[in-house]
């Protein structure tokens, strides 16, 4: 009987010892990660500080295509004549996720999205950031999205 507690006693305080190890090695580790954090945290501020020292122009800025480069495909189409209004366009490189809202004459405002139909024989060609262009009996033509000068609120957003 004495012989067992004694070795349990031995399981016992190696367990004990090996936690204490464990503790110990978790405390170091939490010391060096801060200390390389706060040693990163610094040599960052330094970099912005001296970034922040040059002057930048908005050109450069501009130059860096920080959103990516815009490609833009200019369509030699004439204006429609139908009385179509453009309210608001979601463009996107993939049609898929491009959308514009259209108002005909009716006052009536929809979604339509590439291939979509307006009317009987007016169909969608192509979403671009500023205007689409429609197949109007077998033709193209362009619907301009109006300018933001005007009395209504027209909203466009880019999906990129």
């Amino acid at each position: 009987m004495r012989n067992i507690l004694f070795k349990n006693m031995i399981v016992l305080m190696t367990i004990g010892l090996l936690l204490l190890l464990i503790m110990y090695n978790g405390v170091k580790f939490y010391q060096l990660q801060t200390e390389s954090f706060i040693g990163s945290q610094v040599s960052v501020e330094q970099s912005v500080i001296s970034q922040s020292k040059k002057n930048i122009s908005p050109q450069t800025i501009i130059r860096w295509h920080l959103f990516g480069k815009e490609t833009v495909k200019q369509v030699q189409a004439p204006k429609t004549t139908l009385r179509l209004k453009l309210i608001g366009i979601i463009s996107s490189t993939n049609d898929n996720q491009a959308r514009v809202i259209i108002e005909d004459s009716s006052r009536k405002q929809l979604f339509y999205s590439v291939g979509d139909k307006i009317k009987n024989n007016v169909t969608i060609k192509s979403i671009h950031p500023n205007h689409i262009v429609i197949m109007h009996n077998s033709r193209e033509e362009i619907v301009q999205l109006k300018s933001s000068n005007t009395k209504e609120t027209i909203i466009t957003k880019v999906v990129i």
